[in-house]
């Protein structure tokens, strides 16, 4: 996390005990070991070190996270939807399907990124039935994706396991 990023990370102190985690005789403290370098110097720095940036720079990104990530700027959400229209396409046909846009702004993928939905393609996209959540997460549906790595993984087996979904 580098200072020139955004104002909030402005903000921040590169170093400072971090009080909740600090427990059990511990002390803990957060790093920031980039906040003070630009964007130049931290390219700089991983070049001097023999190393490579993530691809993800040279293909015209300015962060490394997932493809529409909601905190996302327009630059890199358009550059995501050229990069990967397939996705695009299923992001748009979510959107749509859930009448409800993923982006805080509320408004839609081709909102905000200038390029059209593309026609037709929602109604023959295949996507995973939505699961109601529990009454606590009422907010986002989940999709149910047996293939998903980023899906929660099953509770340890035993007499307890399980029980926190239970009512």
């Amino acid at each position: 996390m580098r200072r020139d990023e955004s104002a909030e990370r402005a903000g921040k102190r590169p170093w400072k005990r971090n009080d909740r985690n600090s427990v059990a005789g511990r002390d803990w403290y957060d790093w920031l070991p980039i906040f003070e370098l630009t964007e130049g110097q931290a390219f700089e720095t991983i070049a001097v070190a023999g190393q490579t940036p993530h691809p993800v720079y040279a293909q015209g990104l300015t962060r490394c996270s997932c493809s529409f990530c909601i905190l996302a700027s327009r630059a890199d959400l358009t550059r995501a939807a050229q990069l990967r229209p397939d996705l695009y396409a299923r992001y748009v046909a979510l959107e749509q399907r859930l009448d409800h846009t993923l982006s805080p702004s509320r408004r839609t993928l081709p909102e905000i990124t200038g390029i059209p939905a593309p026609r037709g393609q929602a109604s023959r996209l295949r996507l995973p039935p939505i699961v109601k959540r529990s009454s606590l997460e009422p907010h986002f549906p989940r999709l149910e994706n047996p293939h998903d790595p980023c899906r929660p993984h099953s509770p340890a087996p035993g007499p307890l396991a399980g029980q926190h979904l239970r009512k």
